[in-house]
C-alpha cells in the first residue's frame, strides 16, 4: 500500500528500481485505476516493457518490485505484485513485458 502514490510517482519508482538492477525500461503504460474492497483505496495496473541481459537480471527486477511489498495488491484477480512476466531473446538481449499492480490512496 502506498500513501499519496500517483501513477506518475509509480512510474518514477519503477524507473528507479529498474536502474538499481540494470534494467532498461522502454515503455510504461498505466492502466485504469479501480476501487478496492476497502473504502478509500484503489489499485492501478502498469504494463512495463524493458530490455535486460538475461533471466537473472529480470528476476532481480521482479524481486526489487516485490520487496516494495506493501504496495502489492493481493486478490483472486491479482495474486502478486508482479502479475505476469514474459521474456523473449533477440539477437543482442532479452526483451520483456511485465504487468505490475500497485495499491494506493484514492
Amino acid at each position: 500500500y502506498f500513501a499519496d502514490m500517483s501513477p506518475e510517482k509509480m512510474d518514477r519508482k519503477l524507473l528507479q528500481l529498474a536502474g538499481e538492477t540494470g534494467i532498461q525500461l522502454s515503455g510504461v503504460e498505466t492502466g485504469e485505476t479501480k476501487e478496492m474492497d476497502t473504502a478509500g483505496y484503489v489499485y492501478t495496473p502498469l504494463t512495463l516493457e524493458f530490455v535486460c541481459t538475461d533471466r537473472e537480471q529480470a528476476a532481480g527486477f521482479v524481486e526489487k518490485i516485490n520487496q516494495e511489498g506493501a504496495g502489492a495488491y493481493y486478490t483472486a484477480e491479482y495474486n502478486a505484485a508482479v502479475k505476469s512476466l514474459q521474456l523473449e531473446k533477440d539477437e543482442t538481449a532479452m526483451k520483456g513485458t511485465m504487468e505490475v499492480v500497485y495499491c494506493h490512496d484514492q
